[in-house]
């Protein structure tokens, strides 16, 4: 049996400086860079189970929210200022930076938070949540 090639897109208008340095420590990934959002129409068939994201000036949020309709994907990061945009219309139980969600997050949470970083165990019906 052949093992499925992982797709990762990367959406970042400054990922020349660190593709080949993702391509040579994770040889069994298929990184595939995305520098504009015009890129995204382009790569609209790639086969990716990741996206990599980050707001930028060349990249602004709005386009981000293009990824909820991606096929086959089954995880997004969306780094840089937030992710509400990239959840405004989504399905429910993604979570929301709006402070008052954070804050009741932080509270139900607070014995697991160790430096600034969360990760819990999920209780149930909770979507994961992994944020620093």
């Amino acid at each position: 049996m052949v093992a499925k090639r992982m797709g990762v897109l990367v959406l970042h208008e400054g990922v020349d400086q660190y593709l080949e340095e993702l391509r040579r420590r994770f040889p069994a990934v298929e990184f595939q860079p995305i520098r504009q959002p015009a890129g995204l129409e382009a790569l609209s068939g790639f086969p990716a189970a990741i996206a990599y994201s980050c707001v930028t000036d060349g990249f602004p949020r709005t386009e981000h929210a293009r990824l909820r309709d991606w096929p086959g994907l089954d995880w997004v990061h969306v780094g840089g200022s937030g992710f509400d945009h990239f959840v405004a219309d989504g399905p429910p139980g993604m979570l929301s930076q709006r402070p008052a969600v954070l804050r009741a997050h932080r509270r139900r949470h607070q014995p697991h938070h160790k430096r600034g970083h969360v990760r819990h165990r999920l209780l149930p019906g909770e979507p994961r949540c992994d944020h620093g």
